[in-house]
């Protein structure tokens, strides 16, 4: 599940691969996968070598860290390095291709700019986010020859991504191009799970304040024991902004919320009646200006109110969520309206913020009981959605886009909600 420390267990186990068999190749199904696999091994290594190195007997000979290369296209690894020769002052700005359409992922930190040394054969190769790589891609890394590997995914999380699945051609049989789609979907970790590979599951949430968790267990880890590790105590410093979020909502709504149980924080939705919702009508993606404008106003009235109380929550600290990509260009353009938060909060999709994480995540669902749940309806991407927060989650939105909340049989564990305010704990 997400906050199990996936990644961390595999820098664990990436760095017991070097220390056993030689240089081990890692690798992901996206940049920005790749990028934290290497931050955490880099980490996992500092903090051995420390530990270790701090009790050393005289005559013993210092552990080194590893050194960990973050690989980067040919081209731009050679414009890097070669900008920083000329001008050692831009050595934090020296990424290439700055001003091309082709944006670049180089950065500095693990490159080979960085290292200023090449690529040796690897012994061992570890992948994170192995549930959304294909098959072929993974193929392409480990090769035909059986090295050792060791991978780290969840398989409720974003799947493999197939372009062409729903393609047809223009028949009256809708006849479809891609054939094999169904089988395109299977990631390389859900291949090597079902061959009878050794698995180790995780149990313990180590990045979300306590109760903060409780919406996945429910709605996507249903079968999960899962438990809090000693870092979700809500009242350690790391998740004081998640208190003074919970605080400023409970003055903002005094009639309709209560305080999330002793010890817990608990999410919010905020319910927005008669929403109007804009189809794009060549890509069906979906945007909403008023519940836009309702989360900013919320947001740029929290990091105020906070300023003034002396527990001011830095913008920096919010990542912005939406579930259709449409939304983005509204949300990115509302911002300009408010100074407090113009150029630092995250704006975000959801295949854009997996693997990253924010204290605070507000999500913004973009949908109304015409449009139905839209992209919500799908677990995987639900799950990413309500996962990227560590101390406070806010939702936004219509809650009665798969029915009247009031008048459906189904139950809900909301313990308030009311007139387009908010509800606390409310299922999206």
């Amino acid at each position: 599940g997400p906050g199990f420390g996936k990644t961390r267990a595999l820098a664990v186990a990436s760095y017991g691969l070097v220390r056993s068999v030689g240089r081990v190749y890692m690798s992901a199904p996206t940049n920005i996968a790749c990028d934290n696999a290497a931050d955490r091994l880099m980490d996992v290594s500092t903090d051995v070598t420390n530990r270790l190195n701090a009790n050393l007997q005289p005559g013993d000979e210092p552990l080194r860290r590893l050194l960990v290369v973050r690989g980067y296209k040919r081209e731009d690894e050679l414009a890097a390095f070669m900008r920083i020769l000329q001008s050692p002052e831009a050595v934090t700005d020296a990424t290439p291709r700055p001003h091309s359409k082709h944006e670049s992922h180089w950065k500095l930190g693990n490159s080979i700019a960085f290292w200023l040394l090449k690529l040796e054969q690897a012994r061992g190769f570890a992948i994170d986010e192995a549930a959304c790589m294909s098959r072929p891609d993974f193929y392409s890394v480990w090769g035909n020859t059986m090295m050792p590997c060791v991978m780290a995914g969840d398989r409720l999380q974003l799947d493999v991504s197939v372009r062409s699945f729903n393609d047809a051609i223009s028949y009256s049989d809708g006849v479809y191009r891609n054939r094999h789609g169904p089988d395109a979907r299977i990631s390389i970790m859900e291949f090597l799970q079902a061959s009878g590979w050794p698995i180790f599951r995780l149990h313990t949430q180590l990045r979300m304040a306590r109760g903060l968790f409780t919406l996945s267990q429910e709605v996507i880890y249903p079968e999960l024991r899962a438990q809090y590790g000693v870092r979700c105590d809500i009242s350690l410093p790391g998740h004081a902004s998640g208190r003074a979020m919970e605080a400023f909502m409970l003055r903002k709504f005094p009639n309709v919320l209560r305080p999330s149980p002793k010890g817990t924080l608990r999410e919010v939705f905020v319910h927005c009646p008669d929403s109007r919702v804009i189809v794009n009508p060549m890509t069906k993606s979906k945007s909403s200006p008023g519940q836009v404008r309702i989360a900013l106003r919320l947001l740029d009235e929290l990091v105020r109110d906070t300023q003034a109380r002396g527990t001011r929550i830095n913008p920096s600290e919010i990542a912005i969520i939406v579930l259709h990509s449409a939304n983005v260009e509204v949300v990115e353009h509302q911002l300009k309206l408010y100074a407090s938060l113009v150029g630092k909060v995250v704006v975000s999709t959801v295949e854009s913020i997996q693997g990253k994480e924010r204290p605070i995540a507000l999500v913004i669902l973009g949908t109304n009981e015409t449009t139905g749940p839209g992209l919500s309806k799908e677990p995987r991407r639900f799950n990413v959605a309500i996962s990227r927060h560590t101390s406070f989650l806010l939702l936004v939105g219509d809650i009665n886009v798969a029915g009247n909340f009031r008048s459906g049989s189904s139950t809900t564990n909301a313990r308030g909600r009311g007139g387009g305010q908010g509800g606390r704990g409310g299922r999206a």
